[in-house]
Parts: structure tokens; sequence; C-alpha cells
């Protein structure tokens, strides 16, 4: 599916995301592949409900430091 936003990275104004329609999909630039954000994300723009859009924006944040490596190691058990 083809989005209207543009790419912080490169600043290209078409995004894409799969067609399977869910609010966690991900939205990605066409021509650099940078992770734009999520479809919910992306409705929280069109939304009033801001307590969703904080968690569309965490959630974002999460995807975004998965795709860089920046989240901790699961915990070891003693």
């Amino acid at each position: 599916m083809k989005h209207d936003i543009s790419c912080p990275r490169c600043g290209c104004s078409e995004a894409h995301s799969s067609d399977s329609d869910q609010a966690w999909d991900e939205i990605t630039c066409r021509i650099c592949n940078e992770f734009i954000g999520t479809r919910d994300y992306l409705s929280g723009f069109h939304s009033q409900n801001y307590r969703l859009h904080a968690l569309s924006l965490s959630l974002g944040m999460v995807i975004e430091m998965a795709h860089q490596g920046d989240l901790l190691p699961a915990a070891k058990a003693a």
C-alpha cells in the first residue's frame, strides 16, 4: 500500500507498507527503505486521541531501536 509521507533521510514523498492492513505494519521509504513509522503512527496524526498517538510514537521508537540493534539483550538467569 502506498502512503504520502516524507522520508526523514532522503526526502522522498513515497512510502509503502504491506497490504495486510494491520496497525503495526511498518511504513518504509520506497527509495532508501528507511523505517518511517507504523500505520497506527500515521493514523495518529489524523486522530484527536492523544493517548493512542503517544502509544504509537512509543511503538515506533521501539521498532526503530530494534532495527538499529539498540535494545538491551535479554537478562540472563543466574
